[in-house]
């Protein structure tokens, strides 16, 4: 079977990962490998690069999940925990993303993870933790979220 995607700059952030050949809706990309880490994920060693798995658990990415980015329409979508599956149909070429507010803490008590650049049309200008989204956005990724904050 053909490479699903390949990495490359992005006009989000940085690399991105983009698909390699036409990926069908509900397609598994991958699973989420890498360090378990528990306690702060602040820690300047790992840089902003995570995945939340659980209360104060989070796994530092190794491989492909290392470049995934945000967007506030993802095409994308965390399954379970680590596995990430398509939310529709991406053409060669287009940058695969998901996004960040569906995997992180509930009780995340800052305003803002980060600002947004993914130029989405329905951009929030800020990536928040999943229980500061608005509630339209809860409504619109309630089949889309980390099963851990279910």
């Amino acid at each position: 079977m053909k490479e699903k995607f390949y990495i490359a700059k992005s006009k989000i952030c940085g690399c991105g990962i983009f698909a390699a050949r036409d990926l069908r809706e509900r397609e598994i990309l991958f699973s989420f490998k890498g360090k378990l880490i528990e306690g702060n994920y602040q820690n300047p060693k790992y840089g902003l690069v995570w995945l939340q798995i659980g209360t104060k658990k989070w796994i530092i990415p190794e491989g492909e999940g290392r470049w995934i980015n945000h967007s506030c329409n993802p095409n994308a979508a965390v399954k379970g925990d680590r596995a990430f599956v398509t939310l529709r149909p991406i053409k060669k070429g287009d940058e695969i993303t998901y996004d960040y507010s569906t995997t992180e803490d509930p009780d995340y008590d800052k305003p803002v993870l980060a600002h947004c650049r993914c130029g989405a049309k329905e951009c929030r200008k800020v990536i928040w933790g999943y229980s500061k989204l608005p509630v339209r956005w809860k409504r619109k990724y309630k089949n889309h979220i980390s099963s851990w904050i279910k």
